[in-house]
């Protein structure tokens, strides 16, 4: 494992569990539908892993709090938070779905 990788991933997730400061919160993962903390993480270290940027907003006005994710690639541009909570949710497989 890529020791710069695995900082990247332990800082998101600490910055994550103090910006959370023990919320009771959602998450929502692009195109997935509402999940749970462990789900969002588990995706962002793997996101992470394969190579992926990624970042949070904890939004506290939402009801639950609310913890949006969002990702990019190298070279693209960074979207927007506006655009993160624009993205529809995919339909979901359940013959296909992992989480």
């Amino acid at each position: 494992m890529n020791p710069e990788v695995e900082v990247r991933w332990v800082e998101l997730g600490r910055a994550i569990e103090r910006d959370l400061d023990d919320a009771d919160a959602v998450a929502r993962v692009p195109t997935w539908p509402p999940t749970t903390i462990e789900v969002a993480l588990e995706w962002a270290r793997t996101s992470i892993y394969e190579g992926w940027y990624v970042a949070h907003l904890v939004d506290r006005s939402e009801e639950p709090t609310t913890l949006w994710m969002k990702v990019w690639e190298f070279g693209d541009d960074e979207p927007t938070w506006d655009d993160v909570k624009a993205t529809p949710v995919a339909p979901s497989n359940p013959a296909s779905d992992v989480w």
